[in-house]
């Protein structure tokens, strides 16, 4: 059910508060699963902002279990093909979908020898941010302070 909550909302012209509610409900759901605490859960606001690290592990469990809910997943590792599809839907520009999903990609095949999945997840997700600025890629920091406002 979340899946097709998650894939409705991020079409076009879906309202933002349709995905915001799906992306709710999924970082809910994955943060008790991953034990983020209240804490942990403050920081995550700050995840798009420049100079902040991600440090904890738990981060990584919860964005591992929301990537699961997005059904982008396919033997421990974010499938290049869903990736994209899933970028794609909520983001405008093809170019930089494209760009955004190959960094994704090179990012986890840099982390490929991470054994712990959600230090792998952790470790993927830092590189990727720092990955962005250059393509263009603006992500959506406005959007998590609102599900965290929910």
């Amino acid at each position: 059910m979340l899946v097709a909550e998650l894939e409705a909302a991020s079409r076009h012209g879906v309202s933002q508060s349709r995905l915001l509610a799906a992306l709710g409900k999924s970082m809910e759901m994955c943060r008790e699963e991953s034990q983020l605490t209240k804490d942990m859960l403050q920081d995550w606001s700050k995840l798009w902002e420049k100079d902040f690290d991600v440090k904890h592990r738990e981060f990584g469990c919860t964005l591992k279990c929301m990537a699961k809910n997005m059904d982008i997943i396919e033997d421990g590792l974010v499938h290049d093909g869903k990736l994209m599809d899933y970028i794609s839907n909520i983001h405008d520009d093809h170019d930089v979908s494209r760009k955004s999903a190959k960094v994704y990609l090179d990012c986890q095949s840099q982390a490929a020898d991470i054994d712990d999945e959600c230090d792998r997840f952790t470790q993927t997700f830092r590189c990727y941010k720092a990955g962005l600025d250059p393509i263009g890629h603006s992500p959506y920091s406005e959007l998590i302070r609102d599900i965290l406002n929910e």
